[in-house]
């Protein structure tokens, strides 16, 4: 997040002043840890599982590989995987990883998207990116949508194959509160 400079005779908050003295990536994995602690991790897991089963491989330690994944190797899972086996930290082997992704619910997913929202809106300073309303619109809730409609998907689904006509793919629909300063969620319907 790059921030423009503070006017020079009025004092930072506490909150920007810390990030502008840590370098990126140490409060990047600071906070990280702060909002997936995997006991948190593991209740969420337990909660919205639906069919899915705990064997060798935790949530815990699938989001860990994730976010190494995201953060370290530019989005390459393979890689991640194979260095988290090679320092042997994934008690299973590389396709273990893979169907377990494959098979975590949609609720869960949601589920762990809302739940490391709401640890982490706490810390936001209260003056960025907040809009302030106009006094005509006090007490209402004003929220700006946009979304967009997946056009020409495949027909790959069991159900749609060898069936004549178009096949229309989900709407994805982001809703912004100006007031938070946040996208409230993204959904596919």
């Amino acid at each position: 997040m790059i921030l423009p400079p503070p006017p020079p005779s009025s004092r930072q908050p506490f909150a920007l002043e810390t990030l502008a003295r840590l370098p990126l990536a140490e409060a990047f994995y600071t906070l990280w840890a702060h909002l997936a602690i995997p006991e948190l991790l593991d209740e969420l897991f337990a909660q919205y599982r639906g069919r899915c089963y705990h064997d060798l491989l935790s949530f815990a330690e699938l989001v860990e590989v994730l976010s190494d994944a995201l953060t370290r190797y530019h989005g390459s899972g393979r890689r991640a995987i194979a260095d988290s086996l090679k320092r042997q930290q994934l008690p299973t082997q590389a396709r273990a990883v893979y169907g377990k992704l494959a098979r975590l619910p949609l609720p869960l997913s949601e589920a762990f998207l809302a739940t490391l929202t709401a640890r982490l809106r706490p810390l936001f300073p209260a003056c960025l990116y907040r809009t302030a309303l106009p006094a005509s619109l006090a007490g209402l809730t004003v929220v700006v949508l946009d979304g967009k409609k997946i056009k020409k998907a495949a027909k790959r689904l069991l159900a749609t194959r060898g069936q004549p006509g178009k096949l229309y793919g989900g709407k994805i629909l982001a809703a912004y509160l100006p007031v938070e300063g946040l996208v409230h969620g993204g959904r596919i319907l």
